[in-house]
């Protein structure tokens, strides 16, 4: 009797764990992954009439997870996911939303562990930007009219011109191997400075609108901190009147304001900000031996100890 109703049991799980199966292959094939979030693929594209409603249909299209308008609002591109386990993706699909014609673009044999920024440089580009390891990165543009790679770079600190016409970045010699060379300065794939063979380039790269480039620099043995600026040449494709000041301040991420104003995003406490004049700094570079001391200081930490 007993054996009986083992094995009564046992036909009933198995059924169970059968039905299971199915339940989750049928699933699995009328889906597409989009981010952590399941989309019925022919359910993401929002239903829409003839008529394009621009208000209404941009709602419905930014309600799709990892979708990105473009600047006129015309168009969107969605990150297409290859494994929802390593929420790693290799397909950029772009719609017109007007048209509804669909464009895709692949990137599988990209190399990467986490997408860190997708956006519209432009109606006819887009940019992705990924981490590889830990002193590298990937920037990749392509063109959303022909699906095209129009450029890729290895590095980190990637950052444009003013007119959203050539990438300049840092490239770094890998410190877990063997070989030895000079920190970089590229300027769409061209190395345009090389660091000294007793520095390091820490990053921060920024430009001015007078075409003025800002970085820090770091001594090998770690004692001496650099703020460095220097003057691209077009004509020898090479910077020249490259000028060190020592710097005591925090250092991270520049940014040049339209106002004259150095900001610098602390890489240790990411939401600390200290922003200097300019004319200080220039001063420093001159040759006043005098401290630059920031115009202001934001430290959400130091803010909330107030409170």
């Amino acid at each position: 009797m007993k054996k009986s109703f083992f094995i009564i049991i046992g036909f009933m799980l198995l059924l169970s764990i059968f039905a299971l199966t199915q339940y989750v292959l049928a699933i699995s094939s009328s889906q597409d992954k989009y981010g952590e979030q399941t989309v019925v693929f022919d359910e993401a594209y929002p239903a829409l009439d003839n008529a394009y409603n621009d208000s209404e249909d941009l709602l419905k299209y930014q309600e799709i997870p990892n979708s990105y308008i473009s600047p006129f609002n015309d168009k969107v591109f969605f990150l297409k996911e290859r494994n929802s386990i390593d929420q790693l993706f290799d397909e950029i699909i772009i719609v017109d939303m007007v048209s509804k014609a669909e464009k895709s673009i692949d990137f599988i044999d990209v190399v990467y562990t986490t997408i860190l920024d997708m956006k519209w440089i432009d109606e006819e580009r887009i940019s992705l930007y990924a981490h590889s390891n830990p002193i590298l990165d990937i920037y990749m543009i392509f063109n959303v009219n022909t699906g095209e790679v129009i450029s890729s770079y290895y590095g980190t600190d990637f950052i444009w011109d003013t007119n959203m016409e050539h990438v300049r970045y840092v490239l770094r010699q890998p410190y877990f191997s063997d070989l030895v060379g000079n920190d970089r300065i590229m300027y769409d794939g061209v190395p345009i400075y090389s660091s000294d063979n007793d520095n390091t380039i820490l990053g921060g790269l920024a430009i001015s609108e007078e075409g003025i480039l800002f970085f820090f620099e770091q001594s090998i043995n770690q004692d001496c901190a650099f703020l460095v600026k220097a003057l691209y040449n077009e004509e020898e494709l090479w910077v020249n009147d490259v000028q060190k000041v020592a710097w005591d301040e925090p250092i991270g991420y520049i940014e040049i304001s339209i106002n004259s104003e150095m900001s610098v995003r602390s890489s240790i406490k990411e939401d600390e900000v200290r922003t200097y004049s300019i004319s200080d700094i220039e001063k420093a570079f001159d040759g006043d031996t005098r401290d630059v001391f920031p115009l202001t200081v934001r430290d959400p930490f130091l803010e909330n100890i107030g409170e």
